[in-house]
């Protein structure tokens, strides 16, 4: 069967990692999304050292996981990102973004931000889908730098630190690297040889003609021919998992609301389950007494505005809030009154004060006195 052939080829592909042995060490990497996990470890350390003892369980534990599940999905969105823009420019990004959503503050009680917000969320979806493609695409050029007899002797390092390592399999696949048009011309040999297999054993003739379609990159074709091959099920659906353990939608301490749906594709009713980013109770606690930058005694050193406080969901996280995310395009009126459920969930929950509507006065305050 063609999964079979995948399995074939795929094991040609990884038989250095094969060779490792299955007792090998767990290698030291550094994720290529550095920034994403950079913010991960920090909101963590400054969390659980500020409040981590001085908090009761019951208070700390819900931040905490909100915490995490936030840190994971934006890990998890960063590397979509930095890979799409690998696959584009044939290099890691330097200065990485996180992926762009739109969140509901309403928590699903407005239905135009709620729709607003899982377009968004679809979006990104479609985009993190493609991620199985990218992480295979890595994989074929890897295998072939790898045993390419001009390049195996003087190759940069892989761990901790990949980038080096991506950046030379970005310029082969670009064209950019002196070995790029040999590479590339026996990884089309490859395209050739699986599509013949697969024409011979009479399956996956989809497959079969994106193979043999030469305006494509062969590496490209190749990773794409193997994913299809594998299916969804042995691909993207583990990393689906990962990221909806992550996002945790309709959990109380999680920042996704799912929602199932009736849609109409080619005349028939099929269900689908629609994702939007809401901010929890726990959440907001989370992230405004992480950024109050609090040291263990409970003292703020530095004040927090709400205006800085939306500057940093969205840099840190991707979250916006009363801004539109880049594509989109979203009314002011709508953006206004998602700002405006954000100050009053804030006010509710005893972390915004301010004695008039002025910008300027509007500040975030703890609401744990852990002196």
């Amino acid at each position: 069967s063609h999964p079979g052939i995948a399995r074939d080829e795929e094991a040609r592909i990884g038989r250095d990692v094969t060779a490792m042995g299955a007792a090998a060490d767990i290698p030291n990497r550094w994720p290529i999304a550095k920034t994403a996990a950079r913010y991960l470890r920090d909101d963590l350390a400054t969390s659980i050292k500020a409040y981590g003892a001085a908090l009761p369980r019951q208070a700390f534990l819900p931040m905490l996981e909100a915490g995490i599940g936030l840190g994971m999905a934006n890990l998890l969105l960063s590397t979509a990102v930095c890979l799409s823009e690998w696959e584009c420019t044939g290099s890691i990004p330097k200065h990485q973004k996180p992926m762009p959503l739109l969140v509901d503050c309403s928590h699903g009680l407005n239905p135009k931000l709620r729709n607003a917000s899982e377009d968004a969320m679809s979006e990104c979806l479609a985009r993190y889908e493609h991620l199985p493609v990218l992480m295979m695409l890595a994989r074929v050029l890897d295998d072939r730098a790898n045993y390419d007899p001009r390049l195996n002797r003087d190759l940069p390092p892989r761990q901790p630190d990949s980038s080096a390592w991506l950046n030379l399999l970005g310029g082969i696949y670009r064209g950019r690297h002196e070995r790029a048009e040999s590479i590339l011309e026996r990884l089309d040999e490859d395209c050739v040889r699986l599509a013949d297999e697969l024409k011979q054993a009479d399956e996956a003739p989809e497959v079969v003609r994106a193979l043999r379609n030469d305006q494509i990159n062969p590496a490209l074709r190749l990773a794409e021919a193997l994913v299809e091959l594998h299916g969804h099920k042995q691909q993207g659906a583990k990393l689906a998992m990962a990221l909806d353990s992550s996002l945790m939608p309709n959990r109380p301490n999680g920042l996704a609301f799912k929602r199932r749906v009736s849609r109409s594709q080619a005349g028939t009713k099929k269900a689908v389950d629609l994702r939007s980013i809401v901010l929890s109770h726990a959440l907001l606690d989370f992230l405004v007494h992480r950024h109050l930058g609090q040291d263990g005694g409970g003292n703020a050193t530095r004040p927090l505005s709400l205006r800085r406080f939306l500057d940093i969901l969205r840099d840190h996280y991707g979250f916006y809030v009363d801004r539109e995310p880049p594509g989109m395009s979203i009314p002011q009126d709508l953006l206004h009154a998602n700002k405006q459920w954000l100050e009053r969930r804030l006010r509710d929950l005893g972390l915004l004060v301010g004695v008039n509507d002025a910008e300027s006065m509007k500040q975030l305050r703890a609401r744990f006195n852990v002196a």
